[in-house]
């Protein structure tokens, strides 16, 4: 009588073997794809917090340089503000961020250009044309850099700059700005979030008096 007990048995552990040689595969495959849906979603939470963190915001008020003596009314020539890393967040390079003018008499919107001074104790700011481009500028004040003696726009966390935007062209009624008129100011750095500053101006326009 013919037996094939052992056939039988050798087949059973082929098909077994097999099992077990589908199963870690499907395994290693899943586990490599739970490895890769892990390592993307870390990048994307490092770089949501980097973005979160390298915000950089107006501070406190804005202040106007109203010319008071023109015939037509308080005119507006120029204003100025603070801007500030806020504690926590990351070393900015304010020369990478670019500063977009628009208002009343400013459309459509301009990327103005600036330069860079030394921040000094100072009883007021200086509201001169910066490069006489013919078109809104800024100057932004920043602290100099003890290594190099120059003027260094990286804000670390907790610093702040003054900028100075100077509203000048060829023909100053083309820019200047009267109460009733608006502006913004949109700041838009090189990574991290934009922020945008908006005023309208009332009638009371005095030299020197925060923007409302």
């Amino acid at each position: 009588m013919k037996r094939d007990n052992a056939f039988t048995g050798l087949e059973a552990a082929i098909v077994l073997i097999a099992f077990v040689v589908v199963a870690a595969v499907f395994s290693y495959v899943m586990l490599g794809a739970g490895f890769f849906a892990t390592q993307k979603a870390q990048e994307v939470t490092y770089a949501g917090i980097k973005q979160a963190t390298s915000n950089v915001v107006f501070e406190g008020m804005v202040y106007g340089e109203v010319n008071e003596d023109d015939p037509t009314g308080s005119i507006l020539t120029g204003f100025s503000f603070s801007v500030k890393v806020p504690g926590g967040g990351m070393p900015i390079d304010m020369s990478n961020t670019e500063f977009v003018y628009t208002s009343t008499k400013t459309i459509p919107p301009i990327t103005m250009a600036g330069t860079y001074r030394e921040l000094k104790e100072k009883e007021g700011l200086v509201f001169d044309n910066p490069l006489n481009s013919g078109y809104p500028e800024f100057i932004g004040y920043f602290r100099l850099d003890p290594l190099t003696g120059e003027v260094s726009t990286l804000l670390q966390p907790g610093e702040s700059a003054i900028y100075t935007v100077v509203l000048d062209g060829p023909d100053p009624g083309d820019t200047y700005l009267s109460s009733g008129e608006w502006f913004s100011l949109e700041m838009v750095p090189q990574i991290g979030a934009s922020t945008l500053m908006t005023k309208r101006l009332d009638a009371g326009l005095k030299n020197g008096k925060p923007l409302l």
